[in-house]
């Protein structure tokens, strides 16, 4: 069997392995749902904190050093949010893994609204950790639940089929969100990726 004989094997064995099982089909669809939340959301927070908020220059801050203090604090957000999910999801109960990722999805949801309705800078910055803490475990949630859902031989094709699926899923809705945070401002553009993840929380 060539090279490509083998692809085309292994290609149509994962969309017929996506076809019996509904489980992969729900996989997909929440997959395509956080990727149109999230290439909208990580081109639109910055702007939105710059527009919407004076940040305090005393003690000689300026809003260079402000964004270095940001950057440092999702990367300790990213830890924080990867070790509660450490302690509290059984990563190999896919019943846990799923509860895990619905709490991720609607803490997201609810962060990232308040964060675009905060009238303050203090709030807003608050908000969004919190949303960076929630948002932070979720690939590593989503590529165990589909492990334990994977046969071998064909995982390395459905994690394709879901990674071309999501760019696929960005690349349409991005433009669209991007003429919508131009025209309406970033606040309902951030507020509409939000809602991105409602369908996936009924998808659970």
């Amino acid at each position: 069997r060539t090279a490509r004989q083998h692809m085309s094997y292994t290609l149509h064995a994962g969309v017929r392995l996506i076809r019996l099982r509904p489980a992969l089909r729900t996989i997909l669809g929440i997959a395509v749902c956080a990727s149109v939340f999230s290439s909208a959301f990580v081109r639109l927070w910055g702007y939105h904190l710059l527009a919407h908020f004076t940040f305090p220059t005393s003690g000689g801050l300026t809003v260079v050093v402000w964004w270095g203090i940001i950057e440092a604090s999702i990367n300790v957000a990213n830890l924080c949010g990867t070790e509660i999910a450490r302690r509290r999801i059984d990563w190999e109960n896919r019943r846990s893994l799923i509860w895990g990722l619905f709490s991720v999805d609607a803490l997201t949801l609810v962060f990232v609204v308040g964060f675009t309705v905060a009238g303050q800078l203090g709030p807003a910055l608050g908000l969004f950790w919190l949303t960076a803490v929630s948002r932070s475990p979720r690939d590593a949630l989503e590529t165990t639940w589909m492990n334990l859902e994977l046969e071998s031989s064909v995982r390395a094709t459905v994690f394709s089929i879901r990674e071309q699926a999501g760019a696929l899923a960005g690349i349409i809705t991005g433009p669209l969100l991007g003429v919508l945070a131009t025209d309406r401002g970033t606040g309902v553009a951030l507020i509409a990726s939000a809602a991105a993840l409602a369908p996936a929380l009924v998808l659970y």
